[in-house]
């Protein structure tokens, strides 16, 4: 009784050792099957309630419309006859419907509903040798799709193994039947091929095989219901090692502008260096690039722009000039998808600093005396707020500019007192009251200059 336990025991240790390195398996059906069937009409409630009731983290149904019976014309094997006559071709199949699944045939009819459950769940118990990591987009009329498959310990494939990767259509309604079988709703419609039907050769030696492709949108296809598919298969034995359902590409996430900070000051007598956080993609295996723009006109309208970079920090090869810059950063994956990155407060998509006259220690004749710009007060305000300023008393021309945004001059006080103080009550040089919001207001004095933000809230 006790070698009996033990042996029990030990069969049980090996089966959780071999199953806890494996990918969990999705198992892929592919039906043949026609408007013009009979048959299928009857059936396919029966398969597709078995799909539905399984879901699609065990089991991802594929069916390609073929051409029989007579008289042929399901509008869905004619949007693409060569892929589909391709993989009929593939199994040798000459009936319809019928069901292949993991590349082997489907115990034959009659079938039900919790028959076929039994045959997939069960077949999704078996370990799978890789593991599958894919994501698809669509953008200018593109989809393109990139992933991963890695080879799992333990394991070994053939030689023979191909990538496939298929565009379905989740669910087709028709207002009327297309075919002569009475169907209006049809599941799971292959539409095309990313890579063709033979698919992408993967050599599994070195434990992964990445892979990327594209296909043209068709205007025909419903993108809400567009799914794609992706599964490796032995093309010597048929067998589908494994499959997986890509998911939506989605953009990296959030991340800050942090160095220069929103609203500082960079001496200038040394390079400005530019720091942010890194962008995190969602999508894992997407590579991230980022693009800096840098410019002195808060539009960016005669921008330096710095395109490739792979790490989260820029320096420039010389100094700026005096002046106040703005700065963003936009984050891409190798898709195309894209994310801006925001200020530390999460306002806006931009940052901005001052780029001011640089002073020494040792000689003190630099530092611009005198000059100071207070932050507004009350801030936020409502109708009208109070800025106070110092000025050199031999300073002739001083002016404090307030601008919105967008870089647009608002408002223009021209300063003529070495110290004071300007009340804005949010109204431009016209008269007119402008809208709630960020605006920026600027002390600017021969070279000197300093800008600071307020906020307008009514």
């Amino acid at each position: 009784m006790k070698k009996s336990l033990l042996a029990t025991l030990a069969i049980s240790s090996l089966m959780i050792v071999n199953t806890a390195f494996s990918a969990q398996r999705v198992v892929l059906v592919e039906e043949s099957t026609s408007s013009t069937c009979p048959p299928c009409a009857t059936l396919n409630p029966t398969i597709e309630a078995a799909v539905e009731q399984l879901g699609q983290t065990t089991v991802l149904f594929l069916a390609y419309h073929v051409w029989w019976p007579s008289p042929g014309n399901d509008p869905m094997f004619l949007s693409n006859q060569t892929e589909v006559q391709d993989r009929i071709s593939y199994y040798d199949v000459n009936t319809a419907p019928d069901l292949v699944t993991d590349g082997n045939n489907t115990p034959a009819q009659p079938w039900s509903q919790s028959g076929l459950q039994t045959t997939w769940a069960q077949q999704a118990l078996n370990p799978a040798p890789v593991a599958i990591d894919a994501n698809f987009a669509v953008d200018n009329g593109m989809l393109s799709v990139d992933g991963e498959v890695s080879l799992d310990a333990g394991f070994s494939v053939s030689n023979n193994v191909q990538v496939r990767v298929a565009v379905v259509e989740k669910h087709i309604g028709y207002t009327s039947p297309p075919g002569t079988n009475g169907e209006t709703d049809f599941a799971g419609v292959f539409r095309t091929f990313v890579g063709g039907s033979a698919g992408y050769s993967a050599n599994l030696n070195n434990g992964t095989f990445t892979f990327n492709g594209s296909v043209s949108v068709d205007p025909v296809w419903n993108m809400d219901e567009i799914q794609v598919y992706v599964w490796v298969q032995d093309d010597a034995t048929k067998a589908v090692h494994n499959a997986a359902l890509a998911s939506p590409n989605a953009a990296p996430g959030n991340f800050t502008l942090d160095v220069p900070a929103f609203n500082t000051d960079v001496a200038n007598n040394v390079p400005v260096t530019f720091d942010w956080a890194d962008a995190i993609d969602p999508n894992p295996g997407d590579q991230i690039t980022y693009e800096l723009v840098y410019d002195d006109d808060a539009t960016f309208a005669t921008p330096e722009t710095v395109t490739g970079l792979t790490n989260s920090t820029f320096t420039t090869a010389g100094n700026l000039a005096i002046g106040t810059y703005y700065w963003k950063v936009t984050a891409s994956d190798q898709v195309g998808a894209a994310t801006e990155g925001l200020d530390p407060a999460g306002i806006f998509n931009f940052s901005f600093f001052n780029v001011t006259q640089a002073t020494s220690i040792d000689n003190n004749s630099n530092l611009p005396e005198g000059f100071a710009l207070s932050q507004n007060f009350p801030n936020p305000f409502n109708p009208s707020t109070t800025i106070s300023y110092e000025l050199p008393a031999n300073l002739r021309v001083a002016n404090l500019v307030i601008t919105n945004v967008r870089g647009e001059k608002v408002r223009e006080f021209e300063l003529n007192n070495a110290s004071g103080s300007v009340v804005w009550n949010g109204t431009d040089n016209l008269g007119k009251s402008v809208s709630s919001g960020v605006y920026f207001y600027k002390l600017e004095a021969g070279e000197f200059s300093q800008t600071k933000k307020m906020l307008l809230l009514k």
